[in-house]
């Protein structure tokens, strides 16, 4: 389903894969922002909304031409201040202060402006909820999708299963989504070590995030994170082509094989004493 987030039907129904008994609802695709689509069972009782990353005309099936809306709304959600890497970097908000000092209210103000793709999937959510309000709704989605899906499972305490996410916890704080009991939602981040993004270490001068135009900074998680160990176990290199799904599925699916049958899926941990943009003074 997180797959077939990223496919627009008419063009690209040929790598669409059929899921037998799921009906699917389609939403955004009219427009430039948070698209998708919604899953539901034959009688209604679950509805899983999957919800598409960023569309990066560089991996496959990666969704088509870099959008603007996801580019904005990534260096939104996962730079320390505002995108506003060095002095290169226009930034995409006014929080930035100077050297490494950052407006910390202005922070939480502009990660809940409106137009923000937090805003607009929870205006998807809360139409979904009308629609069947009396279904169990579960989330998931990749990458940007993944991140959505999480934050909307933090806001309504929902189960969200999510792939290859940026490190969305610091963008969690500044929303006011994060609780005392917030580690108690089943919430579970799937990903593997030669993801750069999902491992947060796509960023500086050297690497491509920073040559795209990308301020992924971040690498904290909320809920659980299931590592696949690709670098020890197949010995993948760190690359940004082990971002996109497909490859991805391909190790969870043969993962059993992999670890000669010790292991089924990897092991879900909770990120202890994660911290992100530990060289920002946030005033």
């Amino acid at each position: 389903m997180s797959y077939d987030a990223y496919i627009e039907l008419e063009p690209l129904k040929d790598h669409w894969i059929d899921l037998e008994d799921w009906d699917t609802i389609p939403f955004g695709w009219e427009k430039d922002g948070v698209r998708g689509y919604v899953f539901s069972d034959s009688e209604n009782k679950t509805i899983i909304v999957a919800i598409k990353g960023t569309s990066l005309s560089y991996l496959p099936y990666g969704g088509g031409p870099i959008s603007k809306n996801d580019k904005f709304n990534d260096n939104l959600m996962f730079s320390c201040c505002c995108a506003k890497i060095d002095i290169t970097w226009k930034g995409v908000c006014g929080c930035y202060k100077s050297g490494w000092n950052c407006d910390n209210t202005c922070l939480h103000k502009e990660s809940n402006v409106e137009g923000s793709y937090f805003i607009s999937a929870k205006i998807i959510y809360e139409k979904v909820k009308k629609d069947f309000p009396d279904s169990d709704i579960w989330l998931t989605g990749h990458s940007l999708g993944g991140s959505l899906a999480s934050l909307l499972a933090l806001n309504n305490s929902l189960p969200a299963f999510t792939y290859q996410t940026p490190g969305e916890l610091l963008y969690a704080k500044r929303l006011g989504l994060i609780t005392h009991d917030s580690h108690k939602l089943p919430i579970y981040h799937f990903g593997h070590t030669a993801d750069p993004i999902f491992m947060g270490v796509c960023n500086g001068r050297t690497s491509i995030c920073y040559h795209w135009g990308f301020a992924m900074e971040t690498k904290c998680h909320t809920g659980l994170s299931c590592v696949y160990d690709t670098k020890s176990k197949l010995g993948w290199k760190s690359d940004i082509r082990s971002h996109g799904i497909v490859p991805f599925i391909e190790v969870i699916d043969n993962w059993n094989d992999i670890t000669n049958g010790k292991d089924d899926v990897a092991s879900c941990i909770n990120e202890e004493n994660c911290k992100d943009c530990q060289h920002w003074n946030f005033v």
